[in-house]
């Protein structure tokens, strides 16, 4: 057993809208900032996909990955990097694409003030995400998507299946376009 409890309570903890503690903590990081070959580092995906994963719910399969490198991406599995070396990758990006939850959560906070964010959510978060105001396939109030994030562009594609088809390669390619534009 991992945790044995009598009481469990739920913080309502809203920190994440007080970006000080996120800028503390990136101000923190840029002491430790390297110069990274902005060429190879230029246009990066983290996503949560099959290869990554235990488990094939919520993933994207195999299929995500070889398109976005196709289309010129990185593709940054985050756990094998080191806070440092992710922030500096991050970082130094110019285009960024991450998958909803937690990947979303836990990187955003390191991409810089003129990068570009595509978020890409899988049809298993729907319940999560819906209520951002999905229409079409747009958040309709972005800003809420990760307000710790400050970024030149905030891009959305919600409702995804796990399996690659042609009708998400259109909106992905659609995507990308602004994304890089």
């Amino acid at each position: 057993m991992l945790i044995k409890c009598n009481n469990l309570y739920v913080s309502k903890d809203k920190s994440y809208k007080h970006p000080d503690i996120l800028n503390f903590f990136k101000e923190k990081l840029k002491k430790y900032k390297k110069k990274i070959d902005s060429d190879e580092y230029k246009n990066i995906f983290l996503i949560k996909s099959n290869i990554t994963q235990n488990c094939s719910n919520r993933t994207f399969d195999n299929r995500y990955n070889n398109y976005l490198i196709s289309k010129g991406f990185k593709h940054i599995i985050p756990e094998n990097y080191s806070v440092i070396e992710l922030f500096n990758i991050i970082n130094s990006a110019k285009n960024v694409i991450m998958s909803w939850g937690c990947c979303l959560y836990l990187n955003s906070v390191f991409i810089n003030e003129t990068a570009n964010l595509l978020v890409i959510a899988h049809n298993g978060y729907i319940l999560e995400y819906g209520k951002l105001g999905i229409q079409k396939n747009e958040i309709t109030r972005i800003n809420e998507m990760c307000p710790w994030t400050k970024c030149k562009k905030k891009l959305f594609i919600g409702n995804l299946e796990s399996n690659l088809n042609d009708n998400t390669v259109l909106l992905l390619n659609s995507k990308i376009l602004e994304l890089t534009r």
